[in-house]
């Protein structure tokens, strides 16, 4: 039988926790950061798409920590700011699973440097050498 605690920590409390004990200045400072690197990365290099929604976690976590702030001090607008902070925090858990699982592909097929990732520069791998310098023919084959 498992036992349940009223007051257990989720990720959630302490993430929200952490973020209330910041100051104002560093969450609006990863704010403007993270956004920026975020958006650099999807224009730049798309195909790293998983490190920009990374970044996007990053963004939903200091926009969470300022917005709660602004919903504790104005109690009279709390209902329609705490559906706000239940959707910010909803786009950062997607954005971290889905930046976490995008790595991870990364790494197993072979579009970053894992296991997979044999054929890079320098590599011995004869079957990595023979697709990089192919027999030349020098006619049609018969």
């Amino acid at each position: 039988m498992v036992a349940t605690h009223p007051n257990s920590e989720t990720v959630f409390t302490v993430l929200g926790d952490a973020a209330r004990r910041r100051s104002t200045h560093s969450l609006a400072i990863q704010l403007g950061l993270s956004g920026a690197i975020a958006a650099a990365i999807l224009v730049s290099a798309p195909q790293w798409w998983s490190l920009a929604f990374l970044a996007g976690w990053s963004t939903a976590y200091a926009a969470w920590g300022l917005i709660v702030r602004v919903a504790e001090a104005h109690e009279s607008r709390r209902g329609s700011l705490n559906a706000l902070l239940v959707a910010i925090a909803a786009a950062g858990t997607a954005l971290a699973i889905a930046g976490i699982i995008g790595v991870a592909l990364a790494f197993y097929t072979g579009n970053g440097k894992g296991v997979k990732d044999a054929c890079g520069k320098g590599s011995t791998n004869e079957r990595c050498q023979a697709f990089a310098n192919p027999t030349k023919v020098s006619g049609p084959i018969k």
